[in-house]
């Protein structure tokens, strides 16, 4: 019975890591103002060194006890990029929208008073749970109005579900 639940947490985990790693699913409490992603790698270290011990333990065969430390010593090489490469998201609120939406945004200097400007939209689609809906970019000047607007949060949200940073629209699926 343990085994079967272990087997079934593991597979739950991998498909859930890979949407959290793709950056497709991001967990995050618009309550709170907080990324939760990194917090549920947390809790599969916490298993996997309890499981390590207790199997250590109760088993005397070093198979099982190896294959769950180097599940834990690899997944230790896969978070860290992820813990470099936070995100702070930001939530859309307007009377218009029937969904929860977040945005992350980046820009990325091109020179000559050039930058480009990008927007990830995720949608909620469970409690806590948001969808990557796409990535949106466009090429404006540091002096613009875009620019400003961009960096202030300064939206409008259209009847047809389109984020409006003055000339920079983002579709809201």
């Amino acid at each position: 019975m343990t085994v079967g639940l272990t087997i079934v947490y593991c597979i739950v985990r991998i498909i859930w890591l890979g949407g959290l790693f793709t950056r497709k699913l991001v967990v995050y409490s618009t309550f709170l103002q907080t990324d939760f992603t990194i917090g549920t790698l947390y809790l599969d270290y916490i298993l996997l060194i309890s499981a390590g011990v207790l199997s250590t333990i109760y088993f005397k065969k070093q198979a099982y006890t190896l294959t769950l430390y180097g599940i834990f010593v690899l997944s230790l090489f896969l978070i860290f990029p992820r813990l470099f490469a936070g995100s702070t998201f930001y939530e859309i609120k307007d009377h218009h929208l029937n969904h929860d939406y977040i945005i992350e945004r980046h820009d990325s200097n091109l020179g000559n008073d050039s930058t480009d400007l990008v927007v990830f939209v995720y949608k909620e689609v469970l409690p806590l749970v948001y969808v990557n809906q796409g990535r949106y970019h466009k090429i404006v000047s540091t002096k613009s109005e875009t620019y400003s607007d961009f960096w202030k949060l300064r939206y409008v949200v259209n009847k047809g579900n389109y984020l409006t940073f003055k000339k920079f629209l983002i579709p809201l699926k």
